[in-house]
């Protein structure tokens, strides 16, 4: 039996995780909003930590760094400089400016991948659940990598 309860739970629990990054975080704006969407984008360049989904868990494993391009309520598109090749993912940001300098983790299915040209690849990706509150104790191979994702974390090196 589904139970759409719990759906609507899941889908809040995204939705106040991804308020409280946009509300932490500046918009940068490059010309006139894309109005025909149907959720408004935030445009937000933030780094995140994708994990293959498979079984119930993550492949930390298989784990890379990307950038986000723009954040909705209900997804995120990311800027990889590889194809995904997954279908589920879990995603970990970090909130800035934070306090805390929390971690959340969000489950998510890829949507559409396109290149972009010079060995970047664009990946959109709905958010289905908030991990970091439905099963935290499946996050703990990755959370070591997603230290690396706190501003300072790794020192730029200019050569």
């Amino acid at each position: 039996m589904f139970l759409f309860s719990s759906r609507k739970r899941s889908v809040d629990a995204v939705q106040l995780q991804i308020r409280r990054l946009l509300d932490l975080t500046l918009e940068r704006r490059f010309g006139d909003a894309d109005s025909r969407r149907r959720s408004g984008r935030y445009e937000r360049s933030l780094p995140v930590l994708l994990a293959p989904w498979q079984n119930g868990s993550p492949i930390a494993d298989d784990a890379v760094f990307a950038i986000t391009e723009n954040i909705s309520h209900s997804g995120v598109a990311v800027i990889l400089t590889q194809p995904f090749r997954f279908p589920h993912l879990c995603l970990g940001i970090s909130t800035p400016n934070d306090s805390e300098a929390s971690l959340c983790f969000f489950l998510g299915d890829c949507k559409h991948q396109a290149p972009l040209g010079g060995g970047f690849w664009s990946l959109g990706i709905e958010l289905t659940d908030c991990a970091s509150e439905s099963c935290p104790q499946k996050l703990i191979s990755l959370k070591r990598l997603a230290e690396g994702l706190h501003p300072g974390a790794v020192e730029a090196v200019c050569v």
